[in-house]
Parts: structure tokens; sequence; C-alpha cells
């Protein structure tokens, strides 16, 4: 999936949820990769929570530099002593980002 967010302050969120009960902690970092910003940049999936969706805030990076509309990504990564879910491959995000207009 994608999201859109504006070096203007439009923000986006997303959801992440695992799809089973986990043995232990599952951690997932999420990683921008300069264009945008994501918060919180991990989340922690315990046997307590796994079924709930935890919600991450994008929001582009204001670099006054007159791009044009352009994409970032944000990348995913898990770690857990529950083999079933450390090191899994997570989809990128793409993140749709327009540029901040000057009057």
């Amino acid at each position: 999936g994608s999201t859109d967010v504006g070096e203007d302050g439009t923000n986006d969120t997303y959801s992440v949820v695992l799809t089973s009960e986990p043995t232990a902690d599952v951690t997932v970092a999420v990683t921008d990769d300069g264009q945008t910003s994501a918060t919180p940049s991990s989340l922690v999936f315990t046997a307590g929570n796994w079924d709930t969706a935890q919600t991450v805030t994008v929001s582009a990076i204001d670099d006054a530099v007159a791009e044009g509309s352009h994409t970032g990504t944000l990348s995913h990564s898990a770690t857990s002593s529950d083999a079933t879910y450390n090191g899994i491959w997570i989809a990128e995000g793409t993140v749709n980002i327009t540029h901040k207009k000057f009057v």
C-alpha cells in the first residue's frame, strides 16, 4: 500500500498487526529514507496485544528543496525470539509526497 503526505504538514497513517499470537514479544522497527518521518519508530507486539492494530503516523520532511511531487519509502524489520516472526519479510511502504507550494 501507500500513504499520502505533504511537505505542507499533511500527515497520513497506517496500521500494523500480527497474523498470529507470538510465543515471545515481537518488535517491528520502522525505518524511513530521509524524505519522511515515521512515529513511532518501533512497535512491540506481545501475547496480549498481537491482534490489536498499532498505528504509525507518517510525515514528510520539509527540506525546502523544490522537488515537485516525489516518493519516499518506509522499511520494516521484525525481531523476536519467536522464530515465526524473527527476521520475517515485511513489505516496504511507498509514501507519496507532495511538495509545499510557495506563494
